[in-house]
């Protein structure tokens, strides 16, 4: 297991999904503020419908690029929402005593460790660039100590990654941009590698793979169905199966194998805007 995985991932979703928001911005400008580009791809896209004889299909593009731009500004204003409600809730849940003292004994600054009194077990990374960790006091009634350091080893690469601001985003796009499916797919990659990258970085830390597998494994058994927003990172929520099998077998190489519907549907759409781009010149 290798970080360039994710980093491979991150970068070629924000690479797609960023050409693809930037352009239909230009659009949107060129169309109420008279703004013109010298090449635009929904202009490009708009000139060919009209040439080809299907000029209804320009006011769909527009209807797209209007349902992007909007359902991106509402979802993250969504989730903004939640996020700053979720996170005053924890803020007020904290124990500032067990926190101090957990700090103590593993050496966490104060702003970056929060014990918060709560049955449930949970273990939260919280905030975009500077996250926090959240552990609730129901984990020191179901967990060891050697297991709640694993679980705090594990949240705290996701703290040091700010794997909360790469999630959100990584599922931004595959979520606005849903008629590239392969976003969609490598958005499931990413959280499954981060994960087990996590992990990992557990294991090393503690030494052993049995206290992160432990507590994985009670956690899970313990935990409720729940849906949330994606503006955190929670320790037993995703990418269970993988990850108790690379534990059991951290010496087996991780293989990305491209889904073959998804891969071809993506590469036909490429193909078409390369086109577009084409005749853009001709």
């Amino acid at each position: 297991m290798t970080k360039n995985y994710t980093n491979t991932l991150f970068m070629t979703s924000t690479f797609i999904s960023s050409i693809l928001l930037i352009q239909m911005i230009c659009y949107l400008f060129s169309i109420f503020c008279g703004f013109t580009l010298s090449f635009n791809l929904f202009q490009v896209c708009q000139r060919f419908f009209q040439v080809i004889g299907v000029p209804y299909i320009e006011y769909m593009l527009l209807a797209l690029v209007f349902y992007t731009i909007l359902h991106t500004a509402l979802l993250i204003a969504e989730q903004a929402i939640q996020k700053r409600k979720m996170h005053k809730r924890l803020l007020c849940l904290v124990n500032e005593k067990r926190s101090s003292e957990l700090m103590q004994q593993m050496e966490y600054r104060q702003k970056h460790v929060l014990v918060i009194e709560h049955h449930d077990p949970m273990a939260i990374t919280m905030g975009f660039f500077q996250p926090k960790i959240f552990l609730s006091t129901g984990l020191w009634d179901l967990l060891s100590k050697e297991e709640i350091k694993a679980v705090l080893f594990h949240e705290a690469y996701h703290q040091k990654k700010l794997d909360p601001l790469k999630s959100f985003l990584i599922q931004l796009f595959a979520t606005i941009i849903w008629y590239i499916p392969l976003l969609k797919w490598i958005s499931k990659q990413y959280i499954v590698i981060r994960e087990v990258l996590a992990d990992d970085y557990a294991i090393k830390k503690s030494g052993n793979p049995i206290d992160i597998s432990n507590a994985l494994i009670k956690m899970i058994k313990n935990r409720q169905q729940k849906k949330h927003p994606f503006t955190y990172v929670s320790f037993a929520e995703s990418s269970v199966n993988y990850r108790i099998r690379y534990i059991l077998n951290p010496d087996k190489p991780y293989t990305m194998r491209l889904p073959f519907l998804s891969t071809v549907a993506s590469l036909n759409i490429f193909i078409i805007l390369s086109i577009l781009f084409i005749i853009a010149f001709i």
